[in-house]
C-alpha cells in the first residue's frame, strides 16, 4: 500500500492553510483534488467557494464566476451559497466595462466636481446602458441635477429609474427621496 487516503476535513484544512500562506495556485490544486475525491462531503460547497475566491484573487474572473455558480446550483441551501451570490455580484461589477468609469465618476462626485461626475455617469448611460451599474449611474445623475437646482430634470431621471429599473436598489432609493 503506497499511499494513505487523506480525510476530507484534512484535505480541506490543507487547502485553507495554503490560502492563508498566500499559495493560491497550490490551494487551487488542493481544492480541485478535494472536489474530485469528496463530492458528497459536507465541505464540498466550501471547496468550490474557495476555488472561486482563489481564481478571483488571481483575477481569473470567468473561472471564479464558474465556481461560485457551481455553489449556487449544486448547493443552493448551503452556508456558502449566500457568500457565493455576493461574490458573483462583486464579479459582475469587476467584469462590467462601465465599472472603471463609474468609480471615476463617483470619485468626482465625492470631490464635488459635479461636471466631471455628470460626464462619467452620462457616458455609462450612453455607452453601457445594459451595465449592472446603469441604475446607479442614473440615480447619481438625478442627484447631481437636484444638487444643481434642476428639479425638473432630476424628477425625469428618477422617473426613468422607476420605469426602467423597477426592482433595483436605485428605484428603492428614489422612493425614499421623493
Amino acid at each position: 500500500m503506497c499511499c494513505k487516503e487523506v480525510k476530507p476535513a484534512d484535505l480541506f484544512a490543507k487547502g485553507m492553510q495554503l490560502v492563508r500562506d498566500g499559495k493560491t495556485r497550490e490551494a487551487i490544486s488542493t481544492f480541485v483534488e478535494f472536489t474530485r475525491k469528496h463530492t458528497k462531503s459536507g465541505l464540498a460547497d466550501n471547496a468550490y467557494y474557495n476555488l472561486g475566491i482563489c481564481h478571483k484573487e488571481l483575477q481569473d474572473f470567468v473561472k471564479a464566476a464558474v465556481f461560485f455558480k457551481i455553489v449556487l446550483i449544486q448547493y443552493p441551501n448551503s452556508d456558502a451559497a449566500p457568500w457565493a451570490r455576493d461574490q458573483l455580484e462583486d464579479l459582475e461589477n469587476l467584469m462590467d466595462p462601465a465599472s472603471e468609469i463609474f468609480i471615476k465618476a463617483e470619485q468626482a462626485l465625492i470631490e464635488d466636481s459635479l461636471e466631471d461626475a455628470w460626464t462619467g455617469f452620462s457616458k455609462i448611460m450612453q455607452d453601457y446602458p445594459q451595465s449592472v451599474l446603469a441604475d446607479n449611474a442614473l440615480f447619481s445623475l438625478g442627484m447631481i441635477a437636484r444638487k444643481k437646482g434642476d428639479y425638473k430634470r432630476a424628477q425625469q431621471l428618477f422617473d426613468q429609474i422607476v420605469r426602467d429599473f423597477p426592482n433595483s436598489d436605485a428605484a428603492s432609493n428614489v422612493d425614499h427621496i421623493i
